[in-house]
This record gives C-alpha cells, structure tokens and sequence, in this order.
C-alpha cells in the first residue's frame, strides 16, 4: 500500500478498493495530493456497503468526499447483489439525475427549486472492489438525524416536496421520452422483485414473523400479525408483476428512511434538503416511497395526527410539479388513484419495514456484532444471531414498539 499517497484509516479497504480510489483521484489532478482516511459514521448507520470520508488537499484544490465501498465477502455480496445495487447508484448520481436537472433547468425552474444531490466524483464498477466516490455533504452544512427519533414535520413536509419534484420529472421523462424512462426502467436493478424469487428469502421473512410475534402484547396485533409477513414474498410478486408495465409508475428513490436524507439548519430553521443513497431505486409506484418513508421516519402518534394532511400535501405538490412541464396531474397520477396504490401496498409494506425495523432499532454496538457476522466467513451458521431475541430489554421494546406502531397506522388508515 505503499504506493499510495494516503494516510488516516484505510486499513480494512480492500486493496482493489485502494488502486480504484487512487486511479479515480488521479484522474482529478491529485495523485500528489494529500490524502486523510476517516471513518464515517456509527455501525448501524449503513448495512449494506462500507463508508469512510476521504479529505483530499494538494496544489489543486481540496475535495471532501464520502467513499462508499461495496463488501468484498462473497457470501455478503451474493445475499445483498452488491454488484447491481452499486450499479444502481452509478445509473442515478451519474446520468438520471443529472437527465432530471437537465429538464428542471429547460422548463425554467429557479435554481433553488433544482433537485439537489451529491456530485459524484468517480466510480469503479469493477467486482467484488466497486467503490462511488460522492461529494461530502456534512462540510455544506448538512447532517443526518437521529434514526432513533421520529422526524419533525418541518422535514417531513420537505422529503414530501422532494419525493413529489422526482416522481414529476419521472411521469414528464415517461410520457416526453419513453424509450429514455423504459432504458432506465430495465438497467435498474429491482432488488426486492429478485429477493422474492429466491427460496432462501421466505425463510428470512418466516424468522421475521417469529420474531415479531415473540415481542407483540396485544393479542389483536398478534392475530393480525400472524402470517403477514411470511407472505411479504407473495405480496412481492403480485405488486412487481402490476407495476412493471404500470402507466402509473415511476423511478423511486426505494430506501428512504432517517439515515438516507440530510438536512440543512439556519438558526434551528430547515433551511435544505437532500435525499442520497439510491441503491433501492427502480420502477415502482409512488405510493412506495410515500409509505416506506412515513411508516420509517415517525411513530404512530405523528402518523396518526399527520398522516392524512401529508398525503394530500404530496398531492398538491406532485401537482405544482407537473404543473411546470404543462402536464395535468388528475391526468398523469389522480389523487384516487394514490389512494388506491396505498391500499395496494399496504400488505406488503408491513412485511418490509418489519425486516427493516429488525437492524434499525439496534444500538450501534449491536448493530456492529452484526455487521461482523454478516462479513464473517459462517455467516449462515450464524444467522440466528440476526434476530431480536439476543437483544437488551431497551432495544426489544423499541422493536416492538415500532411494529405496533406500523400495524396501528396501517389499520386505522385501512391499508391492511
């Protein structure tokens, strides 16, 4: 590793992941730069892929990045598809939402109103040692939230916003240039239509369902819970096989919960907003996004007070969206039509966010034994250790808490 100008804490990057960032760092000018190694973040901030900070200064300039490293352990990379969701994230940061700028810029949006996100400074798409290198947010001001905390409506309002900008410029993109959205369509890797093909994911949504009726109290939720999300792979099916030639469907961000949007404060003021993490998107409804994100970001008591208001809030805006490109939305997406995909997904959501709340509500020294087991070499001897039932009183409470919570929403809203 000598051979690299770096220093900082590197050591557990795989050296194909090294040649990689140094030949990407070279092409920008600063192969003689100095350059610091620094870890990002907490364990149970990010599953899938590695992260560490990269601080670049030298004669030409100084760059703050965040380097994003798929796993190198096979088993992690075949069980994840490590390869095609770094596909996925290349395809959006490098050509959808420059496309999406692009046509933001052309019908006239002021500059401020631009969709934003991190620049992408390079990428290796070379397996099993792909790494994206993005633009470092944190030194613009942005931070990340606490993903133990429900979101407040200030930033609920602004992922709203942001969700109904990009799911208006995928309609426009569909219906202006439909060979453009097909192209992207079919090049995006749709990571949950895979995993409901594969035997082996049934049995992890059976765990699942154990370890949700294990910690479940009320014996209604219990009962309603009861074999819900061992059909999470059945419900998989039916939605991807409606959706893939839906008219009412959409590029979707796919994975937004607290770690994967950071904002901006002015004097305690949400003053900006910015979405990363893209490695879920594919074709898929809006109602998607919109139920993934409310389900995951607050708890029941905010779902309940605002659930309604927010719904309608994202309408409205999807409307003023379109409304640029000269496009009607009771024509592209009417609102009883989100209604109805809500009900849609209802089913399969509850599956979903109960395998996501499962690693959330983990503390960060649980959530680092797990990170350990899913990169060590038993890692299917080990799998009974991703459960809930090793966990402290604190952390099964918070998980029950969060399903109870899920099931409450989505009864009183009528989408079980």
């Amino acid at each position: 590793m000598a051979q690299y100008n770096f220093e900082g804490d590197y050591s557990n990057v795989p050296e194909g992941q090294l040649k990689a960032i140094h030949q990407i760092l070279k092409n920008l000018g600063h192969e003689k730069s100095k350059i610091v190694f620094e870890p990002v973040g907490q364990a149970g901030d990010n599953f899938v892929a590695s992260v560490k900070r990269i601080l670049v200064d030298g004669e030409n300039g100084s760059l703050r990045i965040v380097a994003k490293l798929a796993p190198s352990n096979e088993i992690v990379r075949q069980t994840m598809r490590s390869d095609v969701l770094f596909s996925n994230e290349v395809i959006i940061y490098t050509d959808l939402l420059p496309k999406f700028v692009h046509m933001q810029r052309k019908a006239g949006i002021p500059e401020e109103e631009l969709i934003k996100y991190p620049k992408c400074y390079g990428y290796s798409a070379e397996a099993p040692n792909e790494v994206i290198l993005l633009e470092d947010l944190k030194p613009l001001g942005f931070i990340m939230l606490d993903r133990f905390k429900p979101l407040p409506n200030d930033c609920m309002h602004a992922i709203l916003k942001s969700f109904a900008a990009f799911h208006a410029l995928s309609f426009v993109l569909k219906q202006r240039e439909p060979e453009t959205f097909d192209r992207y369509k079919t090049n995006l890797f749709d990571m949950w239509a895979d995993m409901s093909k594969n035997e082996a994911t049934k049995f992890y949504f059976l765990g699942i369902e154990s370890n949700v009726l294990s910690v479940l109290e009320d014996p209604d939720h219990i009962n309603i819970a009861r074999n819900k999300i061992s059909d999470t792979i059945n419900q998989m099916k039916k939605i991807y096989k409606a959706d893939r030639e839906n008219k009412y469907s959409v590029i979707v961000q796919g994975d937004c919960w607290t770690n994967n949007v950071m904002f901006r404060f002015e004097e305690d003021k949400l003053a900006d907003t910015i979405l990363i993490d893209y490695q879920a998107s594919r074709n898929a409804s809006p109602a998607y996004d919109l139920l993934y994100m409310i389900l995951n970001c607050v708890d029941y008591d905010t779902r309940k007070q605002h659930f309604i208001r927010w719904i309608d809030y994202y309408h409205e805006e999807l409307e003023k969206s379109l409304s640029h490109y000269g496009l009607k939305v009771n024509f592209v997406y009417p609102r009883d039509r989100l209604d109805a995909d809500l009900m849609r997904y209802g089913k399969l959501m509850f599956g979903l966010c109960a395998f996501l709340a499962s690693m959330l509500i983990r503390k960060p020294e649980d959530a680092a034994k797990i990170q350990k087991i899913m990169h060590g070499e038993n890692f299917f001897d080990k799998a009974e250790e991703l459960g809930v039932a090793s966990l402290d009183a604190e952390s099964k409470k918070r998980f029950r808490e969060r399903i109870s919570g899920y099931l409450s929403s989505l009864i009183d809203f009528g989408l079980l």
